[in-house]
């Protein structure tokens, strides 16, 4: 199966590798790494399956593309094409995942975020197979398909399939009282 036309539910993952024109593109159960307009290779990703969410199973970090498999995990697929299971630290053992909605990956620029249950988490590199996870937002909005980062604007924005947009900012004031209690 070539990949010939944008298709909403395919993931391109455009990467500039070594300042050349080169990434991954993720479309199913399959990933591709392109080089110009020439495809150099193809893997099978076993694990997956093609889902209402499949557009949110893939991301990539640092030359790596990551997808998210139908057991729940991690895996990363390097350059070569050789895919690895990868290890997440900064979670809590205790998260359930109960389906895609609530386990899944947000690409903005060059930043993956992974939603686990009710907590958005910012992805870092932090060994060979290591994935580390910051939380950047907990959020009740159920069915999330869409989350944006806006630092600068001090704006987050979480998009769900059934309860519309939502947008948090930080406090960016707080009431100061006395040492006695008391305003003034």
């Amino acid at each position: 199966k070539e990949p010939y036309a944008f298709d909403p539910m395919d993931k391109l993952i455009w990467v500039r590798i070594k300042g050349r024109d080169e990434g991954f593109m993720v479309h199913g159960s399959e990933v591709y790494y392109i080089s110009g307009k020439k495809k150099l290779w193809t893997r099978y990703l076993p694990d997956t399956e093609a889902s209402v969410n499949s557009y949110n199973s893939a991301g990539y970090l640092n030359e790596k593309a990551y997808y998210l498999t139908k057991q729940f995990k991690i895996k990363s697929v390097d350059r070569s094409g050789t895919i690895k299971e990868v290890s997440l630290k900064g979670i809590r053992p205790d998260l359930k995942v109960t389906g895609p909605y609530n386990y899944c990956f947000f690409q903005q620029a060059e930043a993956l975020y992974l939603l686990i249950g009710k907590g958005i988490y910012k992805l870092r590199e932090s060994g060979e197979q290591e994935l580390t996870a910051d939380l950047v937002l907990q959020t009740d909005v159920p069915g999330i398909f869409t989350y944006r980062n806006y630092p600068s604007l001090n704006l987050q924005v979480v998009g769900s399939i059934t309860h519309g947009l939502f947008l948090y900012r930080k406090k960016q004031f707080k009431a100061l009282r006395h040492t006695n209690g008391y305003g003034n």
